[in-house]
């Protein structure tokens, strides 16, 4: 499959996993919505500013936008459950996200 192809599947992925819209994604990284679908439909070339600014917005970094899931597994549940913790500490105020932090931690020791 085409490259662009995949990359517009997989900001389209990411974008919805995050419950935004195209215009929500447009605005967190100053561009025009028209833009993020042409993209998502592979119908432009995007630059490395773009993308970066498209990896900032959808809280991610860029060699995450660039990790092409394998087949159907492309909306894992380790990628879907993440963007789910992210919105949830987006949400919060530190208090929330330090007591969230130390969960976290926690139950890692505990399956180590």
């Amino acid at each position: 499959m085409d490259q662009l192809k995949n990359l517009g599947k997989r900001v389209r992925a990411l974008r919805k996993a995050r419950k935004m819209t195209q215009e929500k994604l447009s605005e967190l990284a100053e561009m025009n919505p028209k833009y993020i679908g042409e993209i998502e439909r592979a119908e432009t070339n995007p630059t490395y500013t773009t993308l970066a600014k498209i990896a900032y917005a959808l809280g991610i970094s860029l060699s995450e936008l660039f990790a092409f899931p394998k087949g159907k597994e492309a909306a894992t549940m380790k990628e879907t459950l993440t963007a789910e913790i992210t919105a949830i500490l987006k949400r919060g105020n530190i208090k929330q996200a330090k007591l969230i932090l130390e969960i976290a931690k926690t139950v890692e020791r505990c399956i180590r």
